[in-house]
């Protein structure tokens, strides 16, 4: 007997982290489906900025674009550093903070390039966000990394995970907080205070 996932080719679940990810970005997601020819998924943004140039892969560590910075934007801003290898986990976390206010927000790809990004940096960081499993350094390799550096050890640590088990254990590992899967800006503003 052939499993469901072999039959139908999938359990569903990624429409619906689709569907969570487009609400929490502001957009929209529709369907047009007609049975024995297949379906169409479209997604809607609107007052999207678009920039005519993209990130070159396997450029340097991210920074912050210079266009996202305002007037405002001084030694008094937070800054906030994100640390995850899936590129649309970052885009949709900077989104989401984006809503909640004007922060200095700078992406890493994991958990070395944020130690990196950290130890060089010469403005203090208010956050960090990371996932916990990532290539070259993972999120608990990157917050043991954090708490051994005199400089760095009082910067609050969140890990983002989808690991329901790691509820009752993140302190243990040094990590001030959690945030689990699908992220929401409910439960972002909860972390920012």
């Amino acid at each position: 007997m052939e499993s469901k996932e072999a039959r139908h080719g999938g359990t569903g679940v990624g429409l619906a982290v689709c569907r969570k990810l487009v609400d929490a970005m502001g957009g929209e997601l529709s369907i047009v489906s007609e049975l024995g020819k297949g379906s169409t998924f479209t997604v809607t943004f609107r007052d999207v900025e678009i920039s005519s140039t993209a990130p070159k892969e396997g450029s340097a560590p991210a920074k912050v674009d210079k266009k996202e910075e305002t007037p405002s934007a001084s030694a008094e801003q937070k800054r906030i550093l994100i640390a995850d290898d899936q590129k649309m986990n970052l885009m949709v976390l900077k989104s989401m903070l984006k809503k909640l206010g004007t922060f200095d927000i700078v992406m890493a790809k994991d958990g070395q390039e944020a130690l990196d990004i950290l130890n060089s940096s010469d403005s203090p960081f208010y956050l960090v966000l990371t996932d916990m499993w990532m290539p070259v350094m993972d999120g608990e390799g990157l917050v043991r990394a954090i708490r051994a550096d005199g400089k760095l050890a009082s910067i609050p640590v969140h890990v983002v995970t989808a690991d329901t088990e790691m509820q009752g254990k993140y302190s243990e590992t040094g990590f001030d907080g959690l945030l689990l899967k699908p992220v929401t800006v409910e439960k972002l503003k909860g972390i920012l205070g």
